[in-house]
């Protein structure tokens, strides 16, 4: 028990510091004896102990559903979930989120079902599951809806929105981001102190911004996520801060501003490489990068951009590395890019 609440209370405080828009979880207090790292507010540590533990946090869940220490096992579960989507391991991810499905249902706990639900969520969207990924979140958002938890429901209507975006069912992502939001502003108490929930309303900003330019709402998202990025540098938070120049350039580039695009996209690639972010969202930047480069009559940069987000995405064994490896083809056929491959597509 107390070897259980040892990870289960460190892991709740590195999630808390290495993703700070997340809503928390409550937990109970440890059993006596039982001692927790201390990370002194250092999210660079906190992350370095998520990398460091890995194995062992894996084998925590598997351990707590073994021996029915059924809440450890949802609750590390939910701890663990994002580093396990930062770092790409989706199937470690699906793992510990069915034996927390298990153990919510021992416990006959609707939240802590609906947390798995969300878990499951995002690892079978990543793993190209996509229509079983949608049902995961649309049952979180029923059974949190039902519990009455406000902040947790917001979170899964920003899960339904990534599965459905996957989907490619823009209007329903838009929707179900905005939904989220506005849960978010409308209840002050939902995500526990306010400093959390602002930076939940940010990224959430970002959110609804992100899908208003892929519905070719540009204007509309360059104001949404603005507003996102001001909260963010408000807030100190350079991880969200990231995602939202990432957004912001792609507006920039649809909106004919390429110059302000490439150096939103920089900015985002800087954020990303001092925050730790995962390296695919750093590819995917860099393949929007080299679209602003090519539609700015620049192809040599945008040949430099794409060969470095191939790279990375090639170690990784990514489906989005065929689309560069076209790109990359088609600016060297004598015939260049089409006029619609210069003007960049959405990516």
């Amino acid at each position: 028990h107390r070897m259980l609440d040892h990870y289960l209370h460190t892991a709740h405080q590195a999630a808390a510091l290495t993703n700070p828009s997340q809503i928390l979880i409550s937990l109970t207090p440890p059993a006596e004896g039982a001692h927790t790292e201390d990370f002194a507010e250092d999210t660079r540590r906190a992350a370095g102990w998520f990398s460091a533990e890995q194995a062992v946090l894996l084998a925590a869940v598997e351990q707590a559903a073994t021996h029915r220490y059924d809440a450890h096992a949802w609750q590390l579960a939910w701890a663990v979930n994002d580093h396990l989507h930062r770092r790409g391991l989706w199937q470690d991810q699906e793992a510990v989120h069915l034996a927390a499905m298990e153990a919510a249902l021992r416990l006959g706990d609707p939240v802590a079902q609906a947390h798995a639900h969300r878990g499951l969520a995002a690892a079978t969207t990543d793993l190209g599951r996509l229509e079983e990924g949608r049902v995961h979140a649309e049952r979180s958002i029923e059974l949190l809806t039902d519990s009455g938890d406000r902040g947790a429901c917001a979170e899964s209507y920003n899960y339904l929105a990534y599965v459905a975006g996957r989907q490619g069912d823009l209007e329903d992502a838009l929707g179900a981001v905005q939904r989220s939001l506005a849960i978010y502003r409308a209840d002050d108490d939902s995500g526990g102190d306010d400093s959390r929930r602002r930076t939940a309303v940010a990224a959430t900003l970002n959110g609804v911004g992100w899908f208003h330019t892929r519905l070719g709402q540009h204007q509309q998202a360059l104001d949404h996520c603005q507003q996102a990025l001001a909260l963010q540098q408000e807030l100190g938070d350079d991880s969200s801060a990231a995602d939202t120049w990432d957004s912001i350039g792609l507006a920039l580039h649809h909106l004919g501003r390429y110059d302000e695009a490439v150096t939103s996209f920089r900015n985002a690639l800087d954020l990303y490489q001092q925050t730790g972010g995962p390296p695919w969202y750093t590819a995917a930047a860099l393949g929007r990068l080299g679209d602003t480069y090519l539609s700015a009559g620049q192809p040599d940069a945008a040949r430099a951009a794409w060969t470095e987000g191939l790279d990375i995405l090639e170690q990784l064994s990514h489906a989005d590395a065929e689309p560069l490896r076209v790109r990359l083809r088609r600016l060297d056929e004598p015939s260049g890019p089409s006029k619609a491959e210069r003007r960049g597509a959405d990516s």
